[in-house]
């Protein structure tokens, strides 16, 4: 009589293990499904950043590099001018390689949340239901 119910134990131990993997295959198929879709969504903003990012880095560096082959013969005002317009295109730069910066952190912690937590939650309660 014992052994039938460690062996019915055992059974039903078994069977609530197989149903609770089914249905977190299930819940993290799905998860993983809309998880990939934002994923790739962020993915079209992150290259969007990075042509912004190229592109103004080629702007600074090749104003930095007229403004570096000026003549020390033009007028102190336009030398000043010229120092103005650096320092704007030098600005732009720093500020679109921070943007891209924070878009690469963005998408980093969208993959972190998206995936690993509504997994682990969905694993945690599966266990407990």
């Amino acid at each position: 009589m014992r052994g039938d119910l460690l062996f019915s134990g055992w059974i039903d131990q078994n069977l609530g293990i197989q149903n609770c993997t089914k249905y977190l295959r299930v819940d993290a198929c799905s998860y993983l499904e809309n998880a990939n879709n934002l994923f790739c969504f962020n993915l079209f903003h992150l290259q969007e950043r990075k042509k912004k990012f190229e592109k103004d880095g080629e702007k600074f560096y090749s104003m930095l590099d007229r403004h570096l082959h000026l003549s020390s013969k033009k007028k102190e005002s336009q030398l000043q001018e010229a120092d103005l317009q650096v320092d704007k295109e030098r600005h732009n730069f720093f500020e679109s390689s921070l943007e891209y910066v924070y878009q690469i952190q963005e998408v980093q912690e969208s993959k972190k949340f998206s995936i690993v937590e509504p997994v682990g939650a969905s694993f945690s309660l599966s266990l407990i239901g």
